[in-house]
């Protein structure tokens, strides 16, 4: 559980938080079920998500989807004609294009 945590501060927190309860209940084996007894502060375990803005489209977005492969990749297509690939770190998009035909650019 403790690897799965993102942020060291996370980690350190969580881990003082349970070693603490251990020696209160006189536990010397520490498993998941323990974890959740302790009842740790959920934003330790459960961060805030990241949240970046995405460059706009200039007509109405019509299909926003994620890749299969990558879940950082966001492929969107809009009224405009353009299909965008973003890396949703990124507030632009790594890649623009214009399919000759509107009705390509469905993403489907």
């Amino acid at each position: 559980l403790l690897d799965q945590l993102t942020s060291n501060n996370a980690r350190l927190q969580l881990q003082h938080h349970v070693e603490n309860y251990c020696r209160t209940t006189g536990t010397s084996e520490v498993t998941a079920e323990i974890i959740f007894k302790s009842k740790p502060n959920p934003t330790s375990l459960f961060p805030e998500p990241q949240r970046t803005d995405l460059e706009a489209h200039s007509g109405a977005v019509s299909v926003v989807t994620f890749s299969p492969f990558d879940q950082k990749l966001l492929l969107t297509c809009a009224t405009d004609g353009a299909v965008k690939l973003f890396d949703v770190r990124q507030p632009r998009p790594f890649l623009t294009f214009y399919p000759p035909s509107k009705h390509l650019s469905t993403c489907s």
